[in-house]
Formats: C-alpha cells, structure tokens, sequence
C-alpha cells in the first residue's frame, strides 16, 4: 500500500515533532537564529500531517529521513529559504527558480523529476505556514471561525492531485488587526489567523509568546500609553540623585520645560482618572525639547529592548488619544502636530538602529505614527533626509467614517470625502513632504459596537481595492475579538481575503464560504445576512460616532434632547431627499428584528449537528444585536416622552428597558471573545456604553434593582 510522508528539515532536533513543539526553548527575539525557521517548518510540516490523519487518510506518517520514503510514495517536502537548500542537496536538485518578491510569497509544486514528491515552501517562516494551510484547502478543508464548530475538516478517501504549480505573492504587505479586548489564550483563533494569510496582531494581552512567535506573527506593542509611560511626569526622575534625606523628585520637578506648555503655564502629562481606566489622555509632551524627546527615546528603547515591548515587531509611536499639544513658540516651528509626532518616530529611529547597530537588538522593528483626528493631515514641511521610510509608516484612522457609503464615494459629502481627500493628500500629492507607505485603520467593530453583527461585505469588497489604488500597503482594524463571531465570519474572512488579494471574485468568495459552512441553508443565511447589513448600516452614527459635515458627531451626544438626528445620513422614521441618507433609524430596527426572527426559524428547522450549532450562533449573534439596538431606542423614547412631559410612557418604558436589561442572556456569547476588565460589561445596558443615563431613568422611575444581575 502506498502511504503518504510529510517531511521537514528538522536539524539538530531528534525528530520532527520534537522541533515543532521545541518552542519555549528558541530565542525569538534574534530573527537570525536558524532554530526559528527549524521549528515553524516543522510545525507545518506536523500540522499537515495531524489534519490528514484527522481527516480519515490511510497510512499517513511524518518521517524524519527523507531516506525513509519509497519511490511510490506521496511525499510533502516543507521548507523554507534556508532548508531548502540542505533539502535540495540530498535530492541532487539544484535551487529552483524563486518567482518570490515578498517575504510572504509561496510555492506548492512537484519536485523537477521526482513524481509524488510535492514542495510547499514559503520565503519566510509563516509563509510556510501559509503554503500548508492553502494546500490543504485545495482538499476541502475549511477555516472560518475560532471555536469548536469553525473549522471544516472533510472525511477523505483519497487527495485530489496537484494539476499546478502554485504561486502566490500578497497585495498588502502587512496584514493584521488591533484589539484592545482579545489576548491570545484561544489557539484555534491564532491558528485562524495563519489560515487566512495574516501576519501581525496587536492584543489586549499576549500571554503565549513563544507560541505566536512560532506561528511567525508579529507583535505589536506601544499605543497611546507610550506617552506617558516613557515620560510620566508625576513618576521619579532617575536621572536626578536627592541628597541625603531628601524625598525623590517627579521628571515634572526636575523638568518642567519638558512638558506642554497650555494657556502660558507647564502643565503635567496624562489625566490619571481616565489612565486608571485603560485611557490614555491629557497633555502630551513638548516635542520641540531636545532632551524631553532624548529621554523618552531612551526610555521607550529600553522597553523595546529588554522591558515589556521586549516581544514586539511593530511599535506604535502615537501621541495621548485626543490630547492636548504643546503651545510653546519652538513647537510651532516645527510645524503641525502630525511633523512633530513624526520628528519623535524618526529620533527614536536613530536609537533603534544604533542599538542594532552595537548588537543590543536583534531583530527588526516597524514604528507606526497615526493620522488620526489632529494628526490626520500630512506633514506641512519636509521631513529629514535621513528619515527611513522602510523603517517608519504612517497608519491613517478612517474613525470619522460612515459605512452608508464606500469610503471613496463622492456622495457622502457629511463624512467620507473628508477622509477620502486626506487619504490622497497622504499618497498621491506631487508636493507632499511624507514619501512612505500608508497604513489604513479600520473599525469594522469599533468599541461602541461591542460586537453587535455588524455586516459590511459590501463596504469591505469596494473599500480595500480602493484604499489599495489610493497607495495603501498595510491594512489593520479595531477590534477583533477571539471569539464568537456568528454573522462576523463575512467581515473577518473577507477581509483576510482581500487583503491577500484585492481582485478577488468577493460573491464567489462569500458563496463558497456559506456553502462550506452552512451547507444546505447556506442561501437562507445569505438572504438573512444581506438584511443585516442593510439594518445596520447606520451603525457609526446610532452606536458610534461619525463626521457630520467635518465635526464629529453621534446620536448618543444627542439621544436626550429634542432632535437627536442631526445627520443626513440617519433620521428617525424617514429618509431624506439627499445623496448623504441612508435607512432611517426605525426602518433599521424593524429589519433587524426581522432577520433575527428568520435566524430563529432556520435554527429551529435543523437537525442536530454542527450546522445547527453554527446557526444557534447566528441566531444568538442577532439576538443579542436586537437586544442592544433595542435598549438605544428605549432610552431614546423615554428621552423624548420626558422632554414632553408624558410621565405614564415614561414609567411604562422604562420598566421595559429594566426588563430587558435583566432578562438578556445572549450578551454571555456576544462578548465571550473579551478578556479585558474595560469590556467585562455585566448588563445589557453597560454594552450599550449608555449605562449612566440608563441608571439615571431607572431611579428617576423609582425602579429598584437598576443594575442587572449578569456576568460573564
């Protein structure tokens, strides 16, 4: 009987598996360290033979020794750029012809004269990976969500053969996500990420470092905190030696020249109150001290080096999130507050690379400064010559966003082409001063949402071959979650899949993904997916905020006064004349409740088994999405009624919106995925972010037991 082998280079290693699992013992931190590429290829290569075997295959085996395979064999040969040489040489091949431009590129093909002996090699450690995972969905395998019934394993009889060399190079150069709610702790969502091509995350928490260092994704590290943390000006100045008895002094006593200069006095740094929350605001330093910048530098090195941002590949250099900036005469000489930030990046560049330089760091880094609100125009003078762009990019922010409309489209003139035209300020103006590439954030599931079943396929299939033909080339969003995605399954593997490749056939894409995953009710749950996307269309200004005509603006800055719809975009029971508009709020609600219902009928009309579990999902997800839509329009009621003085409608909607509040249980899936205290949200009402004005109705109606006994 022929069997099937899967072999990797696994070195000094006794054996394959012993390397694939040998990560707790590898330094990650030195990218040279050959130990690196020796245990990824040989997880792939384990991998590869662990979803073979569970897929019903006969005689499957990973061999240690190539020798150990006969002639009749299939054999999969995993290698990288390195082993592939070692590999080669026992064959008696020469290198192959390498088509490969990026890091990322893969190969799956038959070895020249070798029948049955199938390479899949990568140009990078993760490629590897990626080269498996793509071969095994040639078989029909499947990776769509991260949890128990997300990935399809098919029952086999035989492979399908290999009829084509594979080739396959990614449009974006980086590829990933930021949350600040997720960590790591769920395997099957890091092993989701490497399925679908994506190679960078930014967690809440990274706990199994050697793990995801393994899988070859990189860390990001840094954010708003990085402000305070690397300059802290309530925090002992270690610079500066008290004489005996005296008490230490604050980097603000010590240097109070180093901080903003605001209404003609220096004030300290960051709002405690908000920091002890997990938000990071106040007054950022002043940028235009030599010495200020020199110790933040040297500080945010030495984290980077040996401190907690010692893990992380892509660091990000922003300023307090809607901080106040330094007034004094030589910060405005250095331009805008986006020249000033980007002068920060590029000094602590300098460090960076003299610290590689001296052996102190072994590894690349990627400094990312942020367009984002007050930095969201370019640099308005030229940048040093020296600055390195390979070295520091600049993610841009599309916060202010809408998602009625394409970002690029010229009809919504409240919010996107505001956006739109700094995007192409950014990348395409002759005389701009900024000549590096463009990061675009997203936020498909920004922290208001929290996780109600936004659907955007459409915003997604037009958006990101535009941001591409608009010359972005590293792409992330806010914020993934690790967990229970029901309808998110269309926006996270969409996403992952444009983002590999912007010419995707998208309803192909999305067929085939349905099909796989709910099979026979796989056009029902399209049909029901479509409403929801049409419902909620209208998210950013009903659950978030968004651009009305360039102020940011939101119904949860308006819900208690007489006209809370202040936007084109969204009324309340009405859509108006004008190219801005989209569904009307009441319209919205009522299409939800009505895709939620046709959830529960399919789910309710399937037989036991993973496509049921997978629609219970679905279901559970528009649930609890109905549920928080419905809580906005209560309080958003009860505030109209109280403005009117209608004191009977108030008591009896509020007794609904307690009722509810108490009697939601889908909010215990809807936010498993969230592992940080800023979202451990024990009440319907605290997910809506309107739990204060919630706590005020329920006492204003005399409502005891106001906070509903939930957790999570």
């Amino acid at each position: 009987m022929n069997k099937i082998n899967v072999y990797a280079y696994h070195g000094s290693f006794s054996t394959i598996r012993e390397a694939a699992f040998a990560e707790a013992n590898i330094d990650w931190l030195d990218s040279g360290n050959p130990l690196c590429d020796i245990c990824t290829e040989s997880f792939a290569a384990y991998k590869l033979y662990d979803y073979l075997k569970k897929a019903e295959l006969d005689y499957v085996s990973l061999i240690d020794n190539l020798s150990d395979a006969e002639a009749n064999d299939l054999t999969f040969v995993i290698a990288g750029k390195n082993s592939s040489r070692e590999i080669f040489s026992y064959l008696g091949l020469k290198d192959l012809p390498n088509p490969l431009s990026s890091k990322d590129g893969y190969i799956i093909r038959e070895l020249p004269g070798l029948e049955k002996r199938i390479l899949l090699y990568g140009n990078s450690r993760i490629a590897v990976l990626y080269a498996m995972y793509h071969y095994l969905k040639t078989q029909g395998f499947a990776f769509i969500s991260p949890d128990e019934y997300g990935f399809v394993i098919p029952k086999l009889e035989k492979l399908t053969p290999l009829n084509d060399t594979v080739v396959e190079e990614p449009d974006y150069k980086t590829r990933g996500f930021l949350s600040g709610y997720s960590d790591d702790t769920n395997e099957q969502f890091l092993e989701w990420m490497i399925a679908n091509r994506l190679d960078n995350m930014s967690l809440h928490e990274v706990k199994n470092v050697p793990f995801v260092k393994k899988l070859g994704i990189k860390i990001s590290g840094g954010g708003h905190k990085a402000m305070y943390e690397y300059l802290p000006a309530d925090q002992p100045d270690p610079n500066y030696i008290p004489a005996p008895g005296e008490p230490p002094k604050t980097y603000f006593e010590t240097h109070p020249e180093w901080f903003a200069l605001r209404n003609g006095k220096r004030e300290a740094g960051v709002n405690k109150d908000a920091a002890a929350k997990g938000y990071y605001t106040g007054n950022n330093f002043c940028m235009s001290n030599k010495d200020a910048v020199k110790e933040f530098c040297k500080n945010f090195l030495n984290s980077i080096i040996g401190g907690s941002l010692k893990d992380a590949d892509f660091i990000n250099v922003w300023p307090l999130d809607n901080g106040k900036w330094c007034e004094c005469e030589e910060c405005a000489k250095l331009g805008n507050y986006t020249r000033q930030i980007l002068l920060v990046a590029y000094e602590l560049m300098k460090a960076i690379k003299d610290a590689q330089k001296k052996g102190h760091l072994k590894r690349d880094i990627l400094l990312i400064v942020p367009a984002y609100h007050e930095t969201l125009p370019g640099p308005d003078k030229p940048l040093p010559e020296d600055f390195d762009y390979d070295m520091i990019t600049v993610n841009l922010f599309t916060i202010e966003r809408c998602y009625v409309h394409d970002l690029f489209d010229e009809r919504c003139t409240e919010a996107n082409t505001i956006l739109a035209d700094r995007i192409r300020e950014w990348t395409m103006k002759e005389d701009r001063y900024y000549k590096g590439d463009l990061v675009i954030g997203e936020y498909f599931n920004v922290s208001s949402f929290a996780s109600i079943p936004v659907v955007l396929a459409d915003r997604i299939a037009k958006d990101m071959p535009d941001y591409y033909k608009w010359g972005a080339r590293h792409f992330n969003f806010m914020h993934m979650i690790s967990d229970s995605w029901g309808a998110k399954i269309i926006n996270n593997n969409l996403y992952a899949a444009l983002l590999w490749d912007i010419d995707l056939d998208v309803e192909a894409f999305i067929d085939q993904m349905l099909n796989v995953f709910y099979e026979q009710k796989a056009a029902d749950v399209k049909s029901i997916l479509k409403k929801v996307e049409k419902a909620l269309e209208n998210c950013k200004y009903i659950f978030h905020y968004q651009f009305v005509d360039g102020v940011i603006n939101a119904l949860k800055r308006n819900i208690t006064k007489d006209k809370p719809f202040v936007s084109k975009h969204v009324q309340f029971d009405k859509i108006l004349d004008d190219p801005n508009a989209g569904i009307d709020f009441e319209s919205g609600y009522a299409m939800l409740k009505e895709a939620y219902a046709e959830s529960v009928m399919l789910y309710e009309g399937e037989k036991e088994g993973a496509v049921k579990e997978r629609l219970w999902q679905l279901k559970t997800h528009l649930e609890y999405g109905t549920d928080l839509y419905t809580i906005y329009r209560l309080i958003l009621l009860y505030s109209q009624a109280h403005n009117k003085g209608e004191n009977e409608s108030c008591k009896k909607i509020a007794k609904e919106m307690k009722d509810l509040n108490e009697q939601c249980t889908a909010i215990h899936w809807a936010l498993k995925g969230y592992k940080s205290e800023r979202m451990f949200f024990d009440s319907l009402a605290a997910a809506s972010w309107q739990i204060q004005l919630y706590e005020r109705i329920i006492e204003q109606e005399a409502l005891t037991g106001a906070k509903a006994e939930l957790t999570l």
